[in-house]
This record gives structure tokens, sequence and C-alpha cells, in this order.
């Protein structure tokens, strides 16, 4: 439904009613629109490609990433827009250079940086690779000021260090295992300690939607 919700998302926040958006289409009734947007029927290849350009997002956004607010894995701080754009201009890249490295459209780029709208977990995994940091550090900690933000996270820096550390005893469990599908017996002490600590941040970035 990624389609569907992005295009209702898009076309609200253009402030274009179902009547205006047919229009500029092409066609003669909203039904159209408000078939896409009900998930009820989809546009042509063409159709996407218009819309895309129209709302300045790329076709792969469009489709397959959820743009909306209500998304859970959005990350709701500032810092990390703040952060980007610090990371990128210390590289002396330009937002279409990011945008090249990543994968991603160069209004997503100025999206992110304004904080108008924030990039998924996978998106953020991505951009640690490219600027080789830390994820803690790239969504709590303000890399110009050095300031973290521990506000609704508790102990965002606290790692585990030890194989045999109490996280452990989560992925160690048989029935998880099974689940994930990987056999802890097989896995060295640091892999496990690195998995434990991805385990920790995942926990730590959803339960902030959570917390009372």
């Amino acid at each position: 439904m990624s389609f569907s919700n992005n295009l209702k998302y898009l076309r609200k926040q253009k402030n274009y009613s179902q009547d205006f958006l047919a229009e500029q289409l092409g066609y003669k009734s909203f039904t159209t629109i408000q078939k896409w947007e009900s998930g009820i029927a989809e546009p042509s290849v063409d159709v996407l490609k218009k819309l895309a350009k129209m709302f300045n997002v790329s076709m792969d956004e469009l489709l397959n990433e959820e743009l909306t607010d209500e998304d859970d894995q959005k990350i709701q701080t500032s810092i990390i827009s703040k952060n980007i754009r610090y990371l990128r201009k210390q590289k002396g890249w330009g937002q279409d250079e990011l945008a090249r490295r990543i994968g991603k459209s160069e209004s997503a780029i100025q999206m992110w940086e304004s904080d108008k709208r924030s990039p998924t977990m996978g998106t953020v995994e991505e951009l640690t690779k490219i600027f080789d940091i830390d994820i803690n550090t790239l969504i709590y900690k303000d890399l110009q000021t050095g300031e973290v933000n521990k506000s609704g996270f508790a102990s965002p820096f606290e790692e585990v260090t030890n194989p045999d550390d109490a996280a452990m005893v989560f992925i160690k469990h048989p029935q998880v295992a099974a689940f994930g599908g990987y056999d802890i017996e097989k896995m060295s002490d640091e892999e496990k300690i690195e998995f434990a600590n991805q385990i920790l941040d995942s926990i730590k970035f959803f339960a902030s939607k959570y917390k009372k």
C-alpha cells in the first residue's frame, strides 16, 4: 500500500485536491485519483513518472518507501538532519553527490537536511556506512556541538562488550534463533557482541514510539 499512502500524503503536502490533481494529469474526474489512493487501481508507468516529477520524489520513493509521518520507522529528531548536512559538507560533497552515493533523489537529501522528512532506519544504516560513523552517534549526538540527546532514550551509548552480558540471553534463546534462522554456536564472540548491539539499537529505536 506504499504508493496509495504516498500519493495521498504528497497530494496533501501540496494542498492539492483530488480534482486538481486529476486535472493536472489530464483526467476528467477525481474518481481516478480516488481509486489510486484507495489501492483499487494504479496508474501506468508514464503517469507514475509524471507524479514523481510533480512531487519532486524518485520513482523508488513514490512506490516503495513509506513517506507518511505515521511511518513507525521514521526518526523523529532534528539531530540527524543536522548531522547529515554536517557530514556531507565535511566530505566536500554537494547534495547531488550524496544522493548518487546512497541511491536517492537530491530532493530526498534536501528534505532530510531541512528536517521536513526523516530517512527510514534502513537508509540510516546505509548512511552510517557511507560516513563511517556509529549509528548511535548519527542519531543522538549533535556533531557540531557534541551534545547528546537522551530524551526518550535510556543510555543511548550503552553497549554489549562481553559475550556473557545479559543481553546475550535474548539472541541465544532457541525460539528467537529459529525465528531468525541463525546458529549462535557458529558465531565468534565478536559476531555475537556485534549482533547483540544491533538488536539493542533496534529496540531503542522502535521502543521510543511506545514510551508514555
